[in-house]
Formats: structure tokens, sequence, C-alpha cells
């Protein structure tokens, strides 16, 4: 989930916009499909455990501009306004493939593929590799954790040590996804 004010349209580099905004200046509205996946892995790590899936479907659902965020992008002075206004109409129309969070992936094994009308695929590329590849690597560890643990249960205790609270709950609903037994962290026991 995302802090709160913070809308997924905003969750992209500059360079995104920087490229959906040439796009948009060429008239290039067709379909494009990318895919993320990971490129190599540690030979001591052969897996990995899709998630993130949730968070970014709901922030495709959720994708716009408002005008607070058109009007800070208009103060960058790198945009016409035909793109800014562009922006302020855009949601997301496209199609999503992507692997059931909990799993198990390869490298070069794509966790996700969108096709969409290329500005708004490159303009969701950033939010969705942030959404993927975190989540995707907190599972992980909790799969290499549980698979240590063998038949013995164990805790998500991470949110003492996590970078923020949506760090926490990232990682706690990761645990789960991966067969935690439960988490000291109450506000990710009380949703998951």
């Amino acid at each position: 989930t995302l802090p709160p004010g913070v809308r997924p349209g905003m969750v992209t580099d500059l360079y995104e916009l920087t490229m959906a905004a040439a796009y948009h200046a060429e008239r290039l509205e067709h379909d494009a499909s990318f895919e993320l996946f990971i490129r190599g892995m540690p030979p001591e790590r052969r897996f990995l455990v899709s998630a993130g899936l949730d968070d970014a479907l709901a922030g495709l659902e959720a994708l716009c501009f408002v005008p607070e965020d058109v009007d800070y992008l208009a103060t960058l002075g790198t945009f016409s306004a035909a793109f800014l206004e562009r922006l302020a109409g855009l949601r997301f129309t496209g199609e999503v493939w992507a692997v059931p969070e909990g799993e198990v992936v390869f490298a070069n094994e794509p966790l996700l593929r969108v096709t969409a009308p290329l500005v708004e695929a490159q303009v969701v590329a950033t939010f969705l590799l942030n959404c993927l590849a975190s989540r995707t690597m907190l599972a992980s560890k909790a799969a290499r954790v549980a698979i240590a643990c063998g038949e013995r249960s164990f805790v998500d205790f991470s949110a003492r040590r996590d970078h923020g609270v949506d760090a926490a709950m990232a990682a706690a609903r990761a645990a789960w996804i991966c067969g935690a037994a439960g988490t000291s962290l109450l506000g990710a026991g009380q949703r998951w």
C-alpha cells in the first residue's frame, strides 16, 4: 500500500514521464508490451517467490494524476500543456498477466507482463518494478526462512528493523504468503 497522499502515477521516475511525453508528441498511440523479470541470481539462491501483485493491481486501478500532481509537473518546465492535459485524464486501460503471489519463479522468467497503450505502459513501469521487486525479495527471504525451519513454525518479527511502516507491512505479508505462523506487528496480524 502507498503512504497517504501518494498516488501511483507519481511513483514513477522523471525519465518515464519524459519518454511518455516524447511518445505523446510523436502521436505514438499503439499498444506496447513489457515484462518484468529478474535477470540473474547468485548460485546459492536459485528461486524467487512472487509477491506484490495485490499492490500492483490496486495501483493500476487507482492510476491517475490529480490537479495537484499536474500543477507540480507543470512547474518542472519539461512538459507541454497538451501532455499535461493527457496526464490529467490518464487511467490504466491495459491488460496484465502475472504469476500469482506465492508461486515460485526463476531468473529470466516473467513475473508480470503489461500490454497497454504506449504512454500508459511507460508511466506505470517504475511503480510496477517497485511493487514487485521489493515484495518478491521479501517473500523469497521468507521462503528461505520457512525452508530452514523445516517442520517448525516461524513468526515475522521484522517490524523493529524494517525501513518504515509500509516496509514492515510488506514484510509481514510476504512472511504470511510463505507460511509464517504469525507476526509481531499487530496491524499486519489484524489484516492478514
